[in-house]
């Protein structure tokens, strides 16, 4: 591996090699063939819109203020067919501000939907489902979306534990487990991609609760799955949803279950066992079941510095079991202004039939709502403002794609990268069409480097230079012979 500093800027693009040797950076980078990290920014994706920035931001400051710091959210559907993503917004949402004269502040959708309880089916019409939350976000709402993905070895449900004690498998390319994965995440960037082309940006929560042992991806031992394994999935989906697929509208949620302090189970790990790392995390948000909050964890997770709340919300499914109006949800609201001040969300889960009860989680169907959404730490859709950002901006890279030239492109041997502004210890990282790292590069410095091809093979790439932490430039390249 071999820098060698730049004394004046490339004039004649025809030089020799010989010539370029004794006067440009030469950047010659060992392959590398483990999934990349992503460089650590304001929001995971560096590529990240700006309204995807601002909303974090947004978000990252809320447990700061001393009122309107906790914003009001509601999942709409798990509740089956043949309901319809229209019929679940009247239902979960409307039906809160009919009651209240409030409109909660965060919506949450699954991107599957249940069947025979506890299966679940891929959504076909994405356009139908994604409508609502377009709506929803226009009106200065906010948005969560998961999915239950399927058992890639046999495509039955997510509780289907069947082959997955090694998560491997998912993201090795051939394997039939990695294949159907695939497909799945190809299905889920189909809804994204309709978001993002309406400037919505979408908090997600991929594999949640993978801290318990009832999912694919979840815990099956005290000792399994590794944290690395799991942390390579998560890292193969990051990859695929935002560098192969383009998709820059996304706030990546972890989502574990609060491991309370009567859990006796070996196999239910802290919540931050399986943690991907802050390169890959925006967001935080715990699941949790019961009357009152208990998060013996909660220094550990706030300690971390990015935003928690609670991303599934309902009392112990025994006090409202075919029970409506018997939870008092101020409970809610005092004991995270009691416990618990850092909480900047929460978004409770929607009542649903279990195939023999009812389960009335949802604010709707329990008591003290209305005083819940108008006490003062609560923040409601009208209440949400992060225009402030989007107008001045965050700030601005000095860099943009159009001052940083790469030539020739596409590339058989060599290319010159040169940059109309001073690069000062830049890192310039090399993607293949999966998402993985296959070149990596540091200490950047000067006006203009070299890239060599070396054994690289033909095909499509995505060449990635940030500095101080913030994306400068991101260009596709191709390699050809």
């Amino acid at each position: 591996m071999l820098l060698r500093n730049i004394t004046h800027r490339i004039t004649n693009k025809r030089m020799t090699m010989e010539r370029r040797n004794t006067k440009i950076n030469a950047l010659i980078i060992w392959l590398l063939f483990s999934c990349s990290t992503a460089a650590i920014s304001q929001t995971a994706d560096p590529m990240a819109n700006q309204t995807t920035k601002c909303i974090l931001q947004y978000i990252s400051g809320l447990s700061s203020l001393p009122n309107n710091k906790v914003i009001s959210g509601q999942w709409m559907n798990n509740r089956g067919l043949p309901e319809t993503p229209f019929t679940e917004f009247d239902t979960a949402i409307t039906s809160i501000y009919n009651q209240t004269n409030k409109c909660v502040g965060i919506i949450g959708t699954n991107y599957t939907r249940t069947h025979t309880f506890p299966y679940y089916i891929a959504i076909e019409n994405m356009k139908q489902v994604n409508q609502p939350l377009i709506n929803f976000f226009n009106q200065n709402g906010l948005v969560f979306v998961m999915t239950n993905f399927k058992n890639p070895w046999n495509q039955t449900n997510s509780n289907d534990l069947t082959n997955s004690s090694n998560l491997l498998d998912v993201i090795t390319n051939g394997h039939p487990a990695n294949t159907n994965f695939n497909k799945e995440l190809d299905s889920l960037a189909l809804g994204f991609s309709q978001l993002q082309d309406s400037n919505v940006t979408v908090i997600f929560r991929p594999f949640h609760e993978m801290n318990g042992n009832w999912f694919w991806w979840g815990s099956k031992t005290s000792t399994l799955p590794l944290n690395s394994d799991y942390s390579a999935l998560w890292n193969y989906t990051f990859n695929y949803l935002t560098i192969v697929k383009g998709l820059h509208n996304i706030l990546w949620c972890y989502a574990p279950s609060a491991r309370e302090s009567s859990v006796g189970n070996p196999a239910f790990k802290p919540e931050l066992f399986y943690y991907p790392g802050d390169s890959l995390v925006d967001i935080i948000g715990l699941d949790i079941y019961n009357d009152t909050l208990d998060i013996p964890n909660y220094n550990p997770i706030v300690a971390l510095n990015k935003p928690v709340g609670i991303a599934e919300f309902g009392p112990r499914k025994q006090t409202v079991q075919n029970n409506q109006n018997v939870y008092d949800y101020m409970t809610l609201i005092n004991q995270i202004k009691n416990k618990y001040p850092s909480l900047c969300f929460w978004v409770s889960w929607n009542h649903y039939f279990n195939g023999t009860n009812w389960i009335y989680y949802s604010m709707s169907t329990q008591n003290n709502t209305g005083s819940l959404l108008n006490d003062s730490w609560v923040v409601n859709r009208d209440e949400i403002d992060y225009s402030n950002c989007l107008t001045t901006g965050i700030e601005e890279d000095n860099i943009q794609n159009n001052s940083i030239k790469i030539f020739p492109n596409p590339i058989s041997s060599m290319a010159i990268i040169e940059s109309e502004v001073e690069l000062q210890n830049a890192k310039l990282t090399l993607f293949n069409s999966l998402g993985q790292s296959v070149r990596e590069f540091k200490n950047i410095s000067g006006k203009t480097v070299i890239f060599y091809r070396e054994n690289l093979p033909c095909g499509f790439y995505h060449l990635c230079i940030t500095q101080d932490n913030k994306q400068l430039v991101s260009k596709k390249i191709i390699i050809m012979n």
